[in-house]
């Protein structure tokens, strides 16, 4: 998952943001070097090509400890900056960005799994 990342940072490639989706997200949701699925085990995944860009962990359903474990690992990453967006709650940047969350999270929630 993070490798296609890696391999584009490595060209001068940098996406604005990327969405880390723990548990299976929505068909809706296309994957790319900017999406990245953790379903279990997020010590496996290499983080690094996250340094200093802007991430947003998103909670599909109660995945509770596995949540919890994705953000400290995504963190070892250096990103830029997180939004956290999970059953217990939204934090972002800011208002906006939040309000963002929020519309994903309705958006999340109202799409079959």
């Amino acid at each position: 998952m993070t490798a296609e990342l890696a391999r584009l940072r490595r060209t001068g490639y940098s996406p604005v943001s990327v969405f880390v989706f723990v548990g299976t997200p929505p068909k809706s949701v296309e994957t790319g070097p900017d999406v990245i699925v953790v379903e279990r085990n997020p010590r496996a995944i290499d983080w690094r090509p996250l340094i200093g860009l802007h991430v947003d962990v998103v909670e599909v359903g109660d995945q509770g400890d596995l949540y919890r474990e994705t953000v400290q690992c995504a963190e070892t990453g250096k990103p830029r900056s997180i939004g956290l967006l999970c059953r217990a709650g939204i934090a972002g940047l800011n208002a906006e960005h939040e309000q963002i969350l929020a519309r994903l999270q309705r958006t999340i929630n109202a799409i079959p799994h």
